[in-house]
């Protein structure tokens, strides 16, 4: 995801599953932080957030599917699980190169 003013390094970190994203992005997102953005990459599902000194981080689980990149999507985390599957699925379907891991 492109910042201002071109700077695209960041730094990102795994997390177990969907679960463990929405924790952490209801946490992120509890005082309103502007810059808490909810994406997939079709090879991830990530929450990218600046931290206090404006760092930008990422969290993020990995699906089921190899993505060639740039892929971006901007999600939805109150979907269940099963949903943001089936809705992944149809956004990277048609992509060239996408495969089932």
């Amino acid at each position: 995801m492109p910042q201002p003013g071109g700077a695209n390094d960041h730094i990102a970190l795994r997390v177990d599953d969907l679960d463990a994203l929405r924790t952490y992005h209801a946490a992120l997102s509890r005082d309103g932080n502007p810059s808490v953005k909810t994406v997939s990459h079709g090879n991830s599902w990530s929450v990218y957030f600046n931290d206090p000194e404006n760092n930008r981080l990422e969290l993020f689980a990995d699906t089921p599917w190899h993505v060639r990149q740039p892929a971006y999507f901007e999600m939805d985390l109150s979907m269940s699980d099963d949903e943001i599957m089936t809705w992944t699925e149809a956004k990277v379907a048609h992509l060239p190169g996408t495969a089932r891991r």
